[in-house]
C-alpha cells in the first residue's frame, strides 16, 4: 500500500487522503505514520 500526496491537492484534500490511509493502514494492521510523515513521503 503506498499513497501519494499530489502536488496539486489542496490541504484538505490531503488531510481526507491521510484518513483513508489511516482506515486502510488499520485495516492492514499496520502502525500508521504521523502526518508530517506522510505528507513529506517519509514512511
Amino acid at each position: 500500500m503506498k499513497y501519494t500526496i499530489d502536488p496539486t491537492m489542496t490541504y484538505s484534500e490531503a488531510v481526507l487522503f491521510y484518513e483513508e490511509y489511516l482506515t486502510a493502514a488499520k485495516a492492514a494492521g499496520k502502525k500508521p505514520v504521523s502526518f508530517l510523515h506522510f505528507i513529506t513521503g517519509r514512511y
